[in-house]
């Protein structure tokens, strides 16, 4: 297992990864009631039948994350030939129910708004009554508040903005074009050598 790890760490993975990775090879292990470590690859799919059942009391993103270890973890010992085969072929992946939105309480909305530092206040507010989503909020810059702020047509900007960058794109290709238009000519015509400038 800690060769495992270490080749998760190796690969950039971050600390609450390998921690969760470790959560659960040692709550494998447990209900196995085996050692850590080789007795883990010693493992078959017999043995891995009901382990899904201890994990009823988890929640079902914890169940579908546990499996998903599992998974990875014997995928990496056969592709580290340290099995032949890998044992998780029967476990089942169970799907995840869909994720509702959960919105805060309107009390706390505004105690959260009321008790942020001002940069805060702002995103909090264009994320609840604008429905702006922090990849959104993280794309804002000040000149798109600035914009808001004094009236301005911002959807006449935005369009602008698309029909200039448009342009923009145009031109860039127009002048690519050109340039290997006029590279191919110079090859063809003999003018380019190598090794000069």
């Amino acid at each position: 297992m800690l060769k495992h790890l270490q080749w998760m760490r190796l690969r950039g993975l971050s600390d609450a990864t390998v921690y969760q990775r470790a959560l659960y090879l040692r709550r494998l292990a447990a209900h196995l009631d085996v050692d850590l470590g080789d007795n883990l690859l010693m493992v078959d799919s017999a043995d891995l039948e009901d382990w899904p059942d201890t994990l009823a009391g988890l929640a079902p993103g914890s169940r579908h994350n546990a499996v998903v270890n599992m998974r990875e973890f014997y995928a990496w010992a056969l592709r580290s030939k340290l099995l032949q085969e890998t044992p998780t072929g029967g476990l089942v992946l169970a799907k995840l129910p869909r994720r509702l939105p959960r919105p805060i309480a309107e009390a706390d909305l505004q105690l959260a708004i009321a008790s942020a530092p001002p940069r805060l206040r702002l995103m909090l507010v264009l994320a609840a009554f604008c429905g702006l989503r922090a990849m959104e909020l993280a794309q804002l810059d000040r000149e798109d508040i600035t914009h808001f702020l004094r009236g301005d047509n911002v959807e006449h900007d935005f369009n602008e903005d698309i029909a200039h960058e448009r342009q923009r794109q145009a031109r860039l290709r127009s002048l690519q074009n050109e340039g290997r238009e006029k590279s191919a000519d110079l090859v063809a015509e003999g003018s380019v050598q190598s090794g000069t400038k």
